[in-house]
């Protein structure tokens, strides 16, 4: 399969919720436009900070009821608060694997979306289990994950260094998905095992081309991980994960390229 080759300015995709390139991948799906259903409840798994998913959600479902939100980010929260249109929108700070906070919504959600969050829920499969038993009968989730990324082979040997490692000392930082080198066959079977039906994943194969190291920084600088970084040390973080890949040949200072997949994934609830 070809790859697509998007070369921006400034690319976010480490950053997750800010991924420049959606409507594009909307399109492949056929899920551009807007339509009528679902009605009722919409869960957003990971809303993030610049409501990326929620106005994807409210722009292409227009009977829905409310908007759920849930991130477990703290700031998000405090954003949300202050922009919230609380008649459509409710957000809470939850984790999609731990189900003491979800539990109140069980079989009650027509449709769970989540963009680029799962990749870094370290039990995908208690996320996926979860957001299963969140679903009403016939419900459907829309799921967009990154996989096999070569970013996190260059951050990973800076990573365990003494200078750095303390920063990430019992977080979850290299998914699961990248060093076990998961496949859309293994979410096949792993939606099939936990009973979703109607499985669909799409796997597109991506290319990022940095034209400036400066943009790769920044990028670096704002991957989600490094908020366990003090602000003032974070630059030099991505100066050392930069210096550290041209050494070892990873990249080269100009017209450099990242490798990742999406995956696209569809999934319905038995009636």
């Amino acid at each position: 399969m070809p790859y697509e080759v998007c070369c921006l300015k400034r690319y976010t995709f480490i950053s997750l919720k800010k991924h420049a390139s959606l409507p594009t991948q909307c399109s492949s799906m056929n899920i551009n436009g807007v339509h009528e259903g679902p009605k009722g409840l919409i869960v957003d798994v990971g809303c993030g900070i610049n409501h990326i998913s929620t106005n994807f959600i409210r722009s292409r479902y227009a009977n829905v009821d409310q908007i759920y939100s849930i991130d477990n980010d703290p700031e998000v929260i405090r954003f949300f608060n202050r922009y919230n249109e609380p008649k459509l929108l409710e957000i809470k700070e939850a984790d999609i694997t731990d189900w003491d906070f979800l539990m109140n919504k069980e079989g009650k959600v027509s449709k769970v979306v989540s963009l680029r969050c799962l990749d870094e829920v370290q039990d995908q499969k208690k996320a996926f289990e979860n957001i299963f038993r969140l679903l009403k009968r016939g419900g459907d989730m829309l799921v967009l994950m990154t996989i096999n990324s070569t970013f996190y082979e260059l951050v990973d040997t800076v990573l365990r260094r003494d200078r750095w490692r303390k920063y990430f000392k019992g977080r979850y930082v290299i998914p699961e998905s990248h060093t076990s080198r998961f496949t859309a066959d293994y979410y096949r079977s792993l939606l099939h095992f936990i009973g979703f039906v109607e499985i669909t994943v799409s796997d597109m194969p991506r290319i990022v081309i940095y034209k400036k190291v400066t943009d790769f920084k920044e990028d670096v600088h704002h991957w989600s991980s490094c908020s366990s970084i003090p602000e003032e040390c974070r630059q030099e973080f991505a100066e050392e994960v930069l210096s550290e890949s041209v050494r070892l040949g990873k990249i080269r200072l100009e017209n450099f390229c990242i490798l990742y997949n999406t995956l696209w994934i569809h999934a319905g609830k038995p009636l």
